[in-house]
């Protein structure tokens, strides 16, 4: 009983849809005639003037510059950012490279020259800018 209103239900829903579908399918076929007939004639007009049918029109061509702008700006930034990428390992090769050498060469020993050696320093006998501090504590008094 089930698939015989399956089918019967089917068959009732074609017979409402099939005109419907013939009549898309009617119309779409006359603007696909209507569409052939027009590029035929402007196709055979443009090809006697000495054009390409085939050439671009002017939307293409903006569309085109437009296209070749944005691939060029993000070209360009591929290269900076490839510059910039080349330019830091250049650097940072050239610094692993120097720490390598320095490490590799034995350190030159800078002479220091202390102000007071450290045997004056250890000394308990007073400074002279404490001895001249002293005299003129000694001045005020008297």
């Amino acid at each position: 009983m089930i698939g015989f209103l399956k089918v019967f239900g089917k068959g009732v829903l074609y017979t409402v849809l099939l005109p419907f579908i013939i009549l898309i399918w009617a119309l779409f076929t006359v603007y696909c005639i209507f569409l052939f007939i027009y590029y035929f004639f402007r196709n055979n007009i443009i090809w006697l003037k000495g054009g390409s049918p085939f050439a671009d029109s002017k939307d293409d061509v903006k569309a085109k510059q437009i296209l070749l702008e944005r691939q060029n700006q993000q070209t360009n930034n591929q290269q900076n950012d490839q510059y910039k990428d080349a330019l830091i390992a250049t650097l940072a090769s050239a610094v692993a490279a120097q720490s390598q050498n320095a490490a590799q060469q034995p350190q030159e020993q800078v002479p220091v020259v202390d102000a007071f050696s450290t045997e004056s320093i250890e000394q308990k006998e007073p400074s002279q800018l404490e001895q001249y501090l002293e005299e003129q504590e000694g001045d005020k008094e008297e």
